[in-house]
């Protein structure tokens, strides 16, 4: 699924490959981010050795009924004073503020300079370049946050902010997004939707970013692959996902030379069959299908890569599979049938009797309908939790789950 969290060191054309695996045997397939997989793999295994995986889980993980998956993780920046309503302080706000790597933002910036000054961190080579930006008068005058209005610098877009994230999933394919997440705004490395399909297939796109320092401790993200430059508008709705890009925004203090294009990644030489035409590429793997749609022309970049260039770009990605949808050729019938089009700053793609529509930075309808693209914590047939839970009760397949995060204990058993 899509989480608010971060790639760094491997390069995503490259990680994402291995996004989809059938980690605990049999047969069903469950994908999960392989960061994460390894880091619970590492700690699991270095403080819990004789860590078992629950039996709900991994009745989840063998599911093979399609499912919704609603979600939510983290807090936007402007939600955290709700949590930590003390603007001065260091270990609480400050330190959550920087568990986000919100460093400068306007919501954080004068934190950043009273824990930078307090704590001496003018050595650290991460945050050497605060030192630019701590002038007295500005601090006294509580003028930070207006300046970095005013200088509009890409590192905001570092923060780890609140992602409501949609997944469906079947067993032949899953697709995720970060649903409306900070459209128009500086990047790093969010990754804001993926389509998952079998044989460790991933289909995503990306605005192409450049690392906005370039020294060795700070120069890995965004780049061309990694993040994005400026985030899109997407939003999903079952095997359907739209997604608009605007690189129109305002230039920031210290972006490099923005691409005015953007790219999909679209491992042609992974799937067993390939279609590739002016506005539509399409591919079958096993028994899931993917048709990645574009408003412009699409051409040919590196191996694997399509590009759209313009400063206005969209996007569609549809799913498919032999049991929906029937042989891949009649699938590409029902393709070349749908009509994709973008007025001024409305995408809109008519496909199989339904209508999708992506107003940008407003709202996502299907049928005339707007969809919510905000969420609980949890929202599936797994698990239904409000935001800030205590409890989970999770049951799958005969199996349940209780986590009492405020007792710290968990529970199983068998219905």
């Amino acid at each position: 699924m899509v989480e608010n969290g971060k790639s760094s060191e491997l390069r995503k054309s490259e990680m994402l490959l291995f996004a989809s695996a059938d980690v605990f045997g049999g047969g069903g397939q469950a994908v999960i981010s392989v960061l994460y997989l390894v880091y619970l793999t590492n700690v699991l295994g270095f403080i819990c050795r004789g860590y078992k995986t629950p039996p709900a889980i991994r009745e989840i993980a063998h599911c093979r009924e399609s499912a919704e998956i609603h979600a939510s993780m983290g807090l936007g920046l402007n939600e955290v004073k709700e949590h930590f309503p003390d603007s001065r302080d260091m270990d609480g706000r400050g330190m959550y503020l920087w568990s986000m790597e919100a460093f400068t933002n306007p919501q954080s910036v004068n934190l950043t300079l009273r824990i930078y000054n307090a704590w001496k961190l003018s050595t650290n080579d991460f945050l050497k370049n605060i030192s630019k930006m701590d002038i007295p008068v500005l601090k006294q005058l509580g003028l930070m946050p207006m300046a970095i209005r005013l200088l509009n610098p890409v590192t905001q877009g570092i923060a780890i902010q609140r992602a409501n994230s949609y997944t469906y999933r079947t067993e032949s394919y899953m697709l995720s997004t970060a649903q409306s997440y900070h459209p128009g705004e500086f990047g790093d490395q969010q990754h804001i939707w993926q389509a998952s399909l079998p044989k460790g297939i991933s289909v995503f796109t990306t605005h192409p970013g450049a690392a906005f320092f370039e020294d060795n401790a700070r120069n890995f993200s965004p780049d061309y692959w990694v993040g994005n430059g400026v985030h899109p508008h997407a939003a999903g709705h079952k095997n359907v996902i739209l997604c608009l890009y605007d690189l129109r925004v305002r230039k920031g203090l210290l972006e490099k030379e923005r691409q005015l294009f953007t790219h999909a990644w679209f491992p042609f030489d992974r799937f067993e069959e390939t279609v590739l035409e002016k506005h539509m590429a399409a591919g079958q793997s096993g028994d899931g299908y993917i048709a990645l749609m574009s408003i412009e022309s699409m051409a040919d970049g590196q191996p694997n890569e399509l590009i759209q260039k313009g400063v206005v770009t969209g996007w569609a990605a549809i799913t498919g599979d032999s049991k929906s949808h029937g042989s891949f050729s009649k699938f590409l019938e029902l393709i070349r049938s749908a009509a994709f089009t973008l007025n001024k700053n409305r995408l809109m793609l008519k496909y199989d009797s339904h209508k999708y529509e992506l107003q940008y930075k407003q709202n996502f309808k299907v049928d005339g309908n707007i969809l919510k693209t905000e969420y609980p914590r949890l929202d599936c047939p797994y698990v239904k939790v409000p935001r800030n839970p205590g409890v989970y009760n999770i049951s799958c397949g005969g199996h349940s789950l209780k986590l009492d995060w405020p007792s710290l204990t968990r529970s199983c058993c068998r219905h």
